[in-house]
């Protein structure tokens, strides 16, 4: 896990960037639709 964390190499970064970036991409949207539905008032 900690090889994870500490990249040795610059496009590990990138690599790293761009799949954070991709997830919270496609998680937020769904989090925003799915907390309406599921609290009410």
């Amino acid at each position: 896990m900690l090889g994870f964390l500490a990249p040795d190499h610059v496009w590990q970064i990138y690599a790293l960037a761009f799949l954070l970036n991709a997830d919270s991409g496609i998680f937020t949207p769904i989090y925003r639709a799915t907390i309406p539905s599921v609290v009410t008032q």
